[in-house]
């Protein structure tokens, strides 16, 4: 059996119904060349075989632990996780997904050199039953995010909720998240856990460099469909992060809550894709509740440098913001969205 040291990172891997993409996950993860690391397999009351998988490489390697838990979603299995961990860093690795052999060790080496509380990668989107990968970069070049260098003002580190919120290529500092509640029995939940971190984060630094391999099109991904539970879960995950923002500590939130507006537009779109909207139903006043709550911080939002959209968007912004022409602006935006996915 492999031993280990005192870890120094943990990886959680939340698992539901995935026998057929673990092994490939671990095998991963236990042949990195940064070996001072453990590994939770959080079982998420998954029916499957998992588990058993996860069990015969702990037995082989110390490093591996399995922790079986109900099952309570993405969520409640990342939440697990910090609560049991005592390590510095933590990172998140789908079941689905892998590392390169060297992610961790360049993470790390950057976060220990650097005082990071933050380190964020790119990453190679992978096509199942292909061999085609797709360089992706977590940042567009408009946000101007330098790689290799360290931000530490607040205006420049919130910039980084521009760029993807998914948990590849992420190393978080433990500490500055054992705090964060997660909404149980959804997903996407690492929206809330990348939004809210970045609210703590003091240094936080971007490697241009591919330390993930995600498999997009896997079926039962959550990414590759939209259905009326994918729009329930992203408006709990959007109150939920919205209710735990330090709003009430006077901090300058302004480019974060102009974030924040920006998810209500693409859910708004999401239900959009639905079929037929309908203006009197759930989902539509939820989203149009939620817009209503962004009101408060019309001028914060207004005073975002990110701000700076098109002058079509700026004016839907403001309409959307507004407590007269909300409802209108909202109503529009929906048929909007609906048009153009002809």
């Amino acid at each position: 059996m492999i031993m280990q040291n005192k870890a120094l990172v943990t990886v959680f891997i939340p698992i539901y119904n995935v026998e057929k993409y673990i092994n490939k996950c671990l095998t991963s993860l236990i042949n990195q060349t940064y070996k001072n690391i453990e590994i939770l397999a959080i079982d998420d009351g998954s029916p499957d075989n998992s588990k058993k998988i996860v069990s015969e490489f702990a037995k082989k390697d110390s490093r591996v632990k399995l922790i079986e838990k109900e099952n309570g979603g993405y969520g409640s299995a990342i939440e697990v996780g910090i609560r049991q961990t005592n390590t510095k860093y933590f990172l998140i690795c789908d079941p689905d997904d892998w590392l390169p052999v060297d992610a961790i060790e360049k993470m790390v080496n950057i976060a220990e050199k650097d005082s990071l509380d933050l380190v964020v990668g790119d990453k190679f989107n992978v096509f199942e039953g292909t061999n085609l990968q797709k360089y992706q970069s977590t940042f567009s070049e408009d946000l101007n995010i330098r790689s290799r260098y360290v931000y530490t003002k607040k205006d420049d580190i919130q910039r980084f909720a521009f760029g993807l919120v998914s948990p590849h290529a992420k190393l978080y500092k433990t500490k500055l998240a054992v705090d964060f509640k997660f909404p149980h029995h959804v997903s996407y939940t690492d929206f809330s856990l990348f939004i809210l971190f970045l609210t703590k984060a003091k240094r936080v630094e971007y490697i241009n460099s591919p330390l993930a391999y995600y498999l997009i099109d896997r079926k039962g991904n959550t990414n590759t469909s939209t259905n009326p539970s994918k729009i329930n879960d992203y408006l709990v995950g959007w109150e939920s992060t919205m209710l735990q923002l330090p709003l009430t500590k006077g901090e300058n939130l302004d480019e974060i809550l102009f974030r924040m507006l920006l998810q209500l537009k693409f859910i708004l779109g999401e239900y959009s894709r639905l079929g037929k909207v309908d203006f009197n139903g759930k989902y539509f006043n939820q989203i149009y509740s939620s817009i209503k709550k962004m009101q408060l911080y019309r001028s914060s939002i207004k005073n975002g440098t990110l701000n700076n959209t098109s002058v079509q968007s700026k004016i839907v912004n403001y309409f959307l913001l507004n407590s007269i022409t909300s409802k209108v602006a909202t109503k529009f935006l929906a048929r909007k969205y609906k048009y153009n996915q002809k």
